[in-house]
């Protein structure tokens, strides 16, 4: 089972039994919470995307709905999180390198861009539909492992951790209804959600 926003945002407003509880603010909360679960460690949830490797290209995208790149994959290859001072480490000249890829920088892009290090010198074949998935796909496709954003359904062990944590923000807030107790608690409530799920 899972729930839509709009499910969670009426669950918030039904237990906080607030009416004054305002629609624009605890949907603000709701993307904040989201995107904090997207930056945990180990988020849980998660998506995957196959990407055409193309020989020459450097900069590669991923999708909009995504908080975080979790991994990147070139081929059998799990390629490494480098940072630009890494980079540097690695050969001074990194950025005009060619060759078979061995790690990704997303330090120098724009959001939601990383680059391919070595730059490929070699195309992936043609995407294919990907079912069963790792049975059909070309052995040298990229893939991008990412975090999700807001734009999904939200699984039920997750939903009451995100309406929980809605209260405690917008409770904590100044407003006609302030109440910092009510706040604190809901925070720790969460807290104790998040560690019952095993997060």
């Amino acid at each position: 089972m899972s729930m839509t926003k709009a499910e969670i945002l009426a669950l918030a407003k039904t237990i906080s039994r607030q009416p004054d509880l305002d629609d624009d603010t605890i949907d603000i909360y709701y993307d904040d919470v989201i995107d904090e679960i997207g930056q945990t460690s180990i988020p849980p949830l998660v998506a995957i995307e196959l990407f055409a490797i193309t020989s020459g290209t450097v900069e590669y995208t991923y999708d909009t709905s995504a908080v975080k790149l979790l991994a990147v994959f070139a081929g059998t290859r799990q390629l490494l999180p480098a940072s630009t001072m890494d980079m540097e480490a690695y050969n001074d000249e990194w950025r005009t390198l060619s060759g078979t890829p061995i790690a990704f920088n997303e330090g120098e892009r724009t959001a939601r861009e990383f680059a391919l290090v070595p730059i490929p010198d070699a195309s992936s074949d043609p995407l294919l539909g990907p079912e069963p998935f790792g049975d059909d796909y070309p052995d040298d496709t990229g893939v991008q492992l990412y975090s999700v954003t807001r734009d999904v359904e939200i699984p039920d062990w997750i939903a009451l951790f995100v309406c929980i944590r809605i209260l405690a923000k917008d409770f904590a807030r100044p407003s006609v209804y302030q109440d910092t107790v009510f706040s604190e608690f809901c925070f720790k409530l969460s807290e104790i959600l998040w560690k019952a799920a095993g997060l």
